[in-house]
């Protein structure tokens, strides 16, 4: 329920306009409650400060998003920038401009990250190829990929623990 928007809400038996407006703004306060403070530096370790900081945005998005997370060399975050917004399968990245704003936020290394609105965990061949990709260019260029993180709902994979990065 919480991904439908109050229009959808209001086709339930008993839930008029006014109650469906009130539920989408409870889902929606829920949410920034649920996510870590926005303000950075924020230590990204591991996948699970990752998912932990990322997938309270991420899990309840009926479209895939794609971000850029910019970390300093003592894997801190410098900034995050949502770079691709696309359907409900599917968004393009270009690996160009991942390195372009990596390279513009001084960053040492990136963590990529995006959502699958299915729920579907496992990683496509494109997200396998996209990953590659990425880092061929930030190994010419000098900036790491540390991982690229799937979040499907409140479930999430790193290609790194899989052995894709």
């Amino acid at each position: 329920m919480s991904r439908k928007e109050w229009k959808e809400l209001r086709v339930v038996p008993g839930i008029a306009q006014v109650k469906a407006l009130t539920l989408e703004a409870c889902f929606e306060l829920l949410r920034r409650v649920k996510s870590p403070s926005d303000i950075l530096p924020v230590q990204m370790t591991g996948s699970e400060a990752v998912a932990a900081f990322f997938g309270p945005k991420l899990r309840h998005l009926t479209k895939e998003v794609f971000i850029v997370c910019f970390l300093n060399n003592q894997k801190q975050m410098i900034d995050f920038k949502q770079i691709s917004s696309g359907g409900s399968r599917a968004t393009v990245v270009e690996p160009a401009e991942v390195m372009r704003l990596s390279i513009l936020h001084h960053a040492q290394s990136i963590i990529v990250l995006h959502n699958h609105p299915s729920g579907n965990i496992r990683a496509s061949h494109a997200d396998i190829q996209l990953t590659k990709r990425i880092q061929e260019a930030g190994t010419m260029l000098g900036v790491l990929l540390d991982d690229h993180i799937i979040i499907a709902g409140y479930d999430y994979v790193s290609m790194r623990s899989e052995g894709l990065v």
